[in-house]
């Protein structure tokens, strides 16, 4: 019972300092419906105080949970982590945006059972609506997967950012601290006479973040298939020949 009020209070607290966070925040990442990722500028003292609080007290309730119980609590889980960063006596914080893509590799086999799966639905719908079209494409994309010579499937897909700051501790230039903004958020305090001048914001960066163009470009194999699924699924085989080539030149 205990360990259930002490993750109570940590969702209550977890929330309360995100809210809060983004209704103070001096820069934020904007998504179509909503905002997220809150940087907040600490403007006195006893702002400072009140973060600095509220933040010890996430990560003695985060101890708390995982040592009551380890079983079910782990440091290492996604509701913990990263905490809520706060940095103190900062001289300039650059913000670096960039597009971000996300990879995994799959078994080949979970995606041929899938089209197996979706190439039955299709033959069972098409019975009471008459609509045959989709089969015969369904099959040819089947049977493309199971005679290629790949064992594992790439699923690439885009539509996030990277979101890093840049932390400078003085006017003179040093390689400088740097972190990703979390979900949970970042708090600042500047160093005094800084406070409307700490934020380099992305616009405003010199820095130009490139990214690797797009696999097709670079010739790997698109795999062919009907699966409602979110982003492009490519030849492993292919990816990695692609990289073998780029590693020669």
């Amino acid at each position: 019972m205990e360990t259930l009020k002490l993750y109570e209070q940590f969702k209550e607290l977890k929330k309360d300092i995100e809210e809060k966070a983004l209704e103070q925040a001096a820069y934020y990442e904007k998504r179509e419906d909503t905002k997220c990722r809150p940087l907040v500028v600490i403007k006195d003292d006893a702002e400072f105080e009140v973060w600095k609080n509220a933040i010890e007290r996430f990560k003695e309730l985060a101890k708390a949970l995982c040592e009551g119980d380890p079983v079910r609590f782990k440091p290492n889980a996604k509701i913990f982590n990263p905490a809520p960063l706060l940095l103190d006596n900062v001289y300039r914080c650059e913000i670096r945006e960039s597009d971000a893509i996300s990879q995994r590799k799959i078994k080949k086999e979970l995606m041929v059972k899938r089209m197996k799966n979706l190439l039955e639905a299709e033959k069972f719908k098409s019975h009471s609506s008459g609509d045959h079209s989709k089969i015969a494409l369904i099959q040819e994309q089947l049977e493309q997967m199971e005679n290629d010579d790949d064992e594992f499937y790439l699923v690439r897909a885009g539509g996030y950012k990277d979101i890093r700051l840049l932390i400078h501790y003085s006017e003179k230039y040093e390689e400088p601290e740097k972190y990703n903004l979390s979900y949970t958020g970042a708090f600042i305090r500047p160093q005094k006479g800084r406070e409307n001048s700490v934020l380099s914001l992305p616009q405003e960066s010199r820095m130009l973040n490139g990214r690797t163009p797009k696999l097709d470009w670079a010739g790997v194999k698109r795999i062919e298939h009907s699966i409602a699924q979110r982003g492009i699924v490519y030849s492993y085989n292919s990816y990695e020949n692609m990289k073998r080539r780029a590693t020669k030149k």
